[in-house]
């Protein structure tokens, strides 16, 4: 996984599901711009990638959705693949992650790993944390899935994966950081991943039209 930087002046986070595919979060994509760009660094760390200077691909084409809300909101459709101009998942690069649809039997199990680069924090490269279970999940629209949990994150973490291992050497993405819902009497601030079975198809419509 790795940074995404975009020409609006923000960044986010965002994991390689392909040869040249990248999923990120829906709102980190900067829709509204003429001249877009974004710019993906694999292990970004204090200003390049750990793999190497200039070990890094701008983003060609995108589809996915644009959930159009205000900052910190969050949907469960908000999610995008990014087409790379370099390759850099193969397998004798740096490989990627597989997906896999959410099962709400899973719920409560301490299973999620969840990565990204939050703003203002005084390192500058990736959190990971461990054992996430999940709270609870809400259907969405366009196939989405919101995904609730209470793992550590903020601004930066948007689009970093939540995934879990399916065998030693089998990590799959079910979704990527969205947001938060506000406090309620239930179960107060809540943080919301973007998972379901549009994600699934979402990626694999990119494997198989952007190879």
């Amino acid at each position: 996984m790795g940074k995404v930087i975009n020409n609006e002046g923000n960044h986010g986070s965002g994991a390689l599901v392909g040869n040249r595919l990248l999923i990120t979060a829906g709102h980190v994509v900067p829709w509204q711009s003429e001249q877009w760009w974004m710019r993906f660094v694999p292990a970004y760390y204090n200003g390049q990638s750990l793999h190497g200077a200039g070990v890094q691909s701008f983003v060609s084409d995108v589809r996915g959705f644009n959930p159009n809300f205000p900052g910190g909101d969050s949907a469960g459709y908000d999610w995008a693949v990014c087409r790379l101009y370099e390759p850099l998942g193969t397998a004798d690069r740096l490989g990627h992650f597989g997906t896999k649809k959410y099962d709400p039997a899973w719920n409560g199990k301490p299973w999620w790993n969840n990565m990204g680069y939050p703003i203002n924090m005084w390192f500058v490269g990736a959190s990971l944390q461990g054992g996430i279970p999940v709270l609870d999940t809400d259907d969405d629209i366009n196939g989405g899935l919101e995904i609730e949990h209470r793992g550590d994150t903020t601004k930066g973490n948007s689009g970093g994966p939540m995934f879990a291992f399916f065998g030693e050497q089998d990590p799959r993405i079910t979704a990527v950081q969205s947001g938060f819902q506000a406090d309620d009497e239930d179960m107060g601030r809540i943080n919301v991943a973007a998972g379901g079975p549009g994600l699934n198809r979402l990626v694999a419509w990119g494997r198989t039209n952007w190879p």
